[in-house]
């Protein structure tokens, strides 16, 4: 059994910051192993402010796409790029 998760095609920038319609909705499952943290770690960065609280829908907490490829581009942007 293999772990590939399926991720919505979703541009990042698409969007104006604000959620439209069309755009995904992410679960937290999905936004952990994107990020390659766990499920904990992804509040824990919502709660030093590095990623935008989730969008509540029953008592599930999603994220908008826009939004987690906004963080990923945010991690690029600080790495070094002088090798060690």
């Amino acid at each position: 059994m293999t772990n590939n998760i399926s991720v919505p095609r979703v541009r990042p920038g698409d969007s104006n910051n604000a959620p439209n319609s069309t755009e995904r909705l992410l679960p937290i499952d999905v936004v952990a192993k994107m990020l390659g943290i766990s499920c904990r770690e992804v509040y824990r960065v919502v709660s030093r402010g590095e990623l935008p609280h989730p969008v509540k829908i029953g008592t599930r907490s999603l994220w908008c796409a826009s939004e987690v490829f906004a963080y990923i581009e945010k991690l690029k942007g600080k790495r070094s790029l002088v090798p060690a």
